[in-house]
Order: structure tokens, then C-alpha cells, then sequence
């Protein structure tokens, strides 16, 4: 569970991380949405096959997991 854990976190942050940081400097709302969609689509190929078994957490569990907590207090909220 550990090893799986590492490959998520690790996923997340080589794969997906590096989308969120560009929105902090656009300057209008279509810009960032389009980097959202981006980030979105890097998501969805690299990141939700490997969450295929969270019901509700990943591996699942049902008590939040350590990946969850990694990606919740690194990921800013910034794309709405």
C-alpha cells in the first residue's frame, strides 16, 4: 500500500502539479479556465486510472489515506 501510495504522489506531482502554478499568474478568468482545462485533462489520463479502486479513499479505504492528505495540503484550490 505504501509503494502504491509513492507512485500516486509522485504522479500527481511530475504529472499534474506543474499545471496549477501558470494560473497564479494569468490575468483573466478565460485564462485561467483554459489552463484548467488543461489540468483537467492531465487529471483525468494520469490520475483517475489510478484512483479506479477508491470507494471512498484511495485503495479503498474508508478513512482517508495518505495520498489524500499529501495532494489536500499541497494543491492549491485554485481553478473554480
Amino acid at each position: 500500500m505504501r509503494a502504491r501510495i509513492n507512485f500516486f504522489v509522485d504522479a500527481w506531482f511530475s504529472k499534474c502539479n506543474s499545471y496549477v502554478y501558470p494560473v497564479y499568474k494569468m490575468d483573466t478568468l478565460e485564462e485561467k479556465q483554459e489552463e484548467c482545462k488543461k489540468w483537467a485533462t492531465v487529471i483525468e489520463k494520469e490520475i483517475e486510472p489510478l484512483l479506479k479502486d477508491a470507494k471512498p479513499f484511495f485503495g479503498d479505504n474508508d478513512r482517508m489515506t495518505l495520498a489524500e492528505v499529501v495532494i489536500s495540503i499541497k494543491a492549491p484550490n485554485r481553478c473554480r
